[in-house]
């Protein structure tokens, strides 16, 4: 991979270009990154636990029965591990002002950081660049912790609970001159902040951008509130379309992607993970309830990001489901899909085919993760393009009755699938193409079209040949623990089959030019990537640092 050069650029790019999404990076219920999530995906995995103990006591806020004062009828959500770590010294905070940061903050940091490096890119190249940062967050529970942990009010509270310092602290650190700012639509969140990012570097308003959301549950206060309303299921299982579809189970995580100008994306030689097309936001107006879904306003937005997206209706072949698994919510958007793609397909004269596009959402498996939400599904789309596959809806078994799918084209993912690429007319293969939605529980809906980049990941690897003769591979951390488990990462990317012989010498660029360089050093000189894991594993078994072709030290 060329990693090229991210700045400011003269003029803006065209007002219909497309948009490159070229990093990403998250932590999910089960997962601490995409890999572990495809891999949970894949397999039907269901990453719903109960709370776990050092949140609250689950126990003391759980009854079965709704009546009951202060108690919730779910025990149960999508959990991600670890929230209370955070390498303070690594993005310059003090130790005093961390204890009091909303996790969701410190989290950021840290997926802001991964994102770009995913990208294959050195986060201080980003310094002083226009790269705007967006953010989605719905929950503030870490104000209802504090109140209690604290004795007192500390300095500070204030920049630790903030929103707007969630992105804040990231263009701080980072030194970006972009926008910066978080965007709060309850669950349509993230996809609403990815379309606001879209649409300020089509009008120039910066030059790339890092776009995310994030939720942190600390406090059993919604758990309550959901409950009482009946939105939550009393099972602790989302059976998203199902016939026993009873309501949603709450989950957190974190998930972020950088996105640019595909005309750039190209230029800079930049893997190329998947193309946005087209994006959508609206508000349902007046409805039963504030809170009640439409399906003629959901119908409408969906409608509006295929007719941005510009492609063929019947070449949309997935879906990525809002999909909550409750009883009246899940039909009220299929019949929104209906709508959208039957009133679209008929203003261009389509004819679409019936199950041509397959239904599924990732709550099933990780819970609704709320201002991540709409994160979550495009991440699980963007690995689906990249696997060819289309894992199982978890939990479902039977068709919900107020949900008809005959004569529409679409039809639910049950089972794992291959992802097949069609073919157009004149014999090309077609991109893989998908809709992804969001839609918050205040009526702001988001619809989000995207497709694979021909190509795909290969792209930047093909772009020159590789060079003959041993590949030198660095890798480098502020510790050697923290070096250890880099190498460990390294090893586990070569057991999963994610290098092969032609992608040693962008392996060896992207970690020489596109990572920061820090104390704790290792150096290996290795002719191919069976030689590379045989030398890491000698090193982690404590074999010779000086051996000829590997060195490892520390800086001090």
């Amino acid at each position: 991979m060329n990693v090229g050069q991210t700045g400011s650029h003269d003029s803006p790019p065209p007002a219909r270009a497309d948009i490159a999404i070229v990093g990403m990076s998250c932590r999910f219920p089960g997962a601490e990154d995409y890999a572990q999530y495809w891999r949970n995906l894949s397999e039907g995995v269901s990453s719903v636990s109960e709370v776990p103990a050092n949140r609250w006591d689950r126990d003391a806020f759980y009854s079965p029965d709704v009546r009951e004062p202060n108690k919730s009828t779910s025990k149960w959500g999508g959990f991600i591990d670890g929230v209370e770590y955070f390498d303070a010294d690594f993005f310059g905070v003090s130790a005093r002002e961390a204890a009091v940061m909303d996790p969701q903050q410190r989290i950021m940091l840290e997926q802001a950081w991964n994102c770009l490096e995913d990208a294959g890119y050195d986060p201080r190249v980003f310094s002083g660049t226009r790269t705007g940062v967006y953010v989605g967050v719905f929950t503030f529970d870490y104000r209802d912790h504090l109140g209690k942990a604290l004795d007192a009010v500390e300095a500070h509270v204030a920049t630790g609970t903030h929103t707007a310092l969630i992105p804040n602290r990231i263009s701080y650190f980072l030194n970006l001159r972009g926008p910066s700012m978080p965007v709060d639509t309850a669950c349509s969140s993230s996809l609403v902040a990815l379309h606001k990012a879209a649409h300020a570097i089509r009008r120039g308003e910066c030059d790339q951008a890092l776009v995310g959301g994030v939720s942190v549950l600390c406090s059993p206060t919604h758990f309550i509130s959901f409950s009482k309303t009946g939105m939550l299921s009393p099972d602790g299982s989302c059976k998203t379309f199902d016939e026993r579809a009873n309501g949603y189970v709450r989950g957190e995580g974190a998930a972020m992607v950088l996105v640019k100008p595909l005309q750039r994306a190209v230029a800079d030689g930049d893997r190329i993970l998947a193309v946005l097309r087209g994006t959508a936001v609206n508000h349902g107006g007046h409805a039963r309830t504030v809170t009640y879904p439409g399906s003629l306003a959901q119908s409408e937005v969906i409608a509006h990001a295929l007719r941005e997206a510009d492609v063929p209706v019947g070449t949309v072949s997935y879906v990525e489901a809002h999909g909550t698994g409750t009883p009246k919510g899940d039909p009220i958007e299929i019949e929104g899909l209906k709508l959208a793609f039957a009133r679209v397909a008929a203003e261009r004269g389509e004819t679409l085919d019936e199950r041509s596009c397959g239904l599924g959402s990732a709550k099933a498996n990780v819970g609704h993760l709320e201002s991540v939400a709409g994160m979550a599904g495009l991440i699980k789309t963007i690995l689906c393009m990249r696997h060819g596959m289309l894992p199982p809806l978890v939990h479902y078994r039977k068709l919900n009755p107020r949900i008809a799918l005959e004569g529409s084209p679409f039809f639910i993912v049950d089972h794992a699938r291959p992802w097949v690429t069609r073919v157009a007319e004149d014999g090309r293969p077609v991109p893989r193409r998908a809709g992804i939605s969001s839609f918050g529980f205040g009526g702001v809906n988001a619809h989000v079209v995207v497709e694979e980049y021909p190509g795909g990941e290969e792209a930047a690897t093909t772009a020159a040949p590789a060079s003959a003769g041993p590949a030198l591979i660095v890798l480098s951390a502020r510790t050697v623990p923290v070096l250890r488990e880099r190498v460990r990462r390294l090893l586990e990317a070569i057991a999963a089959g994610t290098l092969d012989p032609v992608q040693l010498p962008d392996l060896a660029c992207t970690l020489q030019v596109g990572r920061q360089a820090m104390a704790a050093r290792l150096a290996v000189v290795v002719d191919t990537v069976a030689e590379l894991r045989e030398r890491l594993d000698a090193w982690l078994a404590g074999g010779d640092a000086q051996d000829g072709r590997l060195f490892a030290g520390e800086l001090t």
